[in-house]
């Protein structure tokens, strides 16, 4: 069975895409499971005063927080996963959430290898350098996609999955919308 990881940060419309691909592919794609890591995240931010603390990032979190938040996540991706052994499986997530600190990594190496991703795919903003200039924002996207590559990179390295990544158009999403359709379609084997 196959296994993919599809990851990007969150301006590259990871979510937006892969909902489009997967809601498009339904009658192609053979049995999957899918896997959200929102939802894991979601449960995993500690609550204040019985609410969720609701966040745009994680800048305000102690590192003592993201530590249990990354600790939950790797074990609900465990439980998630032994339930799906027999399944292909899309995991939609993410590599690092950015902090006041840096970037937190949110899965360990151990989780990767029970994973065993068959690719991680990488979707990300092609962001030209002319725009850093005019919008100096995207300077912190590009930091964020270079400590998202490196992770992937990272867990292929030490799992032996392949890294793909589609590059996407801030204003036109078509073609990442393609490449991801082929992409699975290539791994899964249609």
């Amino acid at each position: 069975m196959t296994r993919i990881f599809v990851s990007g940060i969150k301006e590259s419309s990871k979510d937006q895409i892969l909902d489009l691909v997967l809601t498009g592919s339904k009658k192609i794609l053979p049995n999957f499971s899918f896997i959200d890591m929102k939802h894991i995240i979601k449960d995993a931010v500690p609550k204040k005063r019985g609410e969720i603390k609701k966040t745009k990032s994680f800048d305000d979190f102690p590192m003592e927080d993201m530590i249990k938040i990354k600790d939950s996540i790797n074990k609900e991706i465990s439980i998630v996963l032994s339930k799906t052994a027999k399944k292909h499986v899309i995991v939609s997530g993410y590599f690092t959430l950015r902090t006041k600190a840096g970037y937190a990594p949110l899965f360990t190496e151990d989780v990767m290898k029970k994973f065993k991703p068959d690719v991680i795919i990488n979707l990300e903003l092609n962001i030209h350098p002319h725009d850093i200039q005019k919008h100096p924002e995207n300077l912190r996207l590009l930091r964020h996609q270079h400590a998202n590559r490196m992770i992937a990179f990272s867990h292929s390295t030490a799992t032996g999955c392949i890294v793909k990544t589609i590059m996407v158009q801030q204003n036109n999403i078509k073609q990442a919308i393609k490449d991801l359709t082929s992409s699975i379609e290539f791994f899964t084997g249609i």
